[in-house]
């Protein structure tokens, strides 16, 4: 996991109920365009979608964060968006995603990354991090309903 230099780490996870229902291909859009931003930024995180409900995580630098932030509050994909967390983190929980998705990855494999996470030590992963892991293990049980 990666570290931040001295307390400039932040993690914000949301969720969101998508405006309607998207595309595997408006979903595609979405990530490439999260991506292009988020790296630009030094910002990286993963989204789950299922069943008209976006979780994600984002993290970087607490400057970095507002803007990306920002910009999904004004995306009009987005309604009902609810903050789970917003804190300082010392580690990425997913340092080398620009904006990972479940679908791309396969959920058989986020499960085993995530759980590699979990098993991390209370130094590299906060109780508030072990806590959206947990959930976005959770969400992966639905199954993925994303017409194509």
């Amino acid at each position: 996991m990666a570290q931040f230099s001295g307390n400039d780490g932040r993690s914000l996870t949301y969720t969101s109920s998508a405006t309607r229902e998207p595309s595997a291909e408006s979903l595609a859009r979405l990530l490439a365009s999260a991506r292009s931003f988020n790296a630009g930024l030094d910002v990286t995180g993963l989204l789950i979608y299922r069943h008209g409900t976006f979780l994600q995580t984002i993290e970087g630098a607490s400057t970095a964060i507002d803007p990306v932030f920002d910009r999904i509050r004004r995306d009009a994909s987005h309604a009902e968006i609810s903050v789970l967390h917003d804190g300082k983190v010392q580690q990425r929980v997913f340092p080398q995603w620009a904006m990972m998705n479940d679908s791309e990855l396969g959920v058989s494999l986020l499960r085993i990354f995530l759980g590699t996470a979990l098993a991390r030590s209370p130094r590299e992963v906060t109780l508030e991090q072990r806590s959206m892991i947990r959930s976005m293990m959770n969400m992966l049980d639905e199954p993925l309903l994303v017409d194509t």
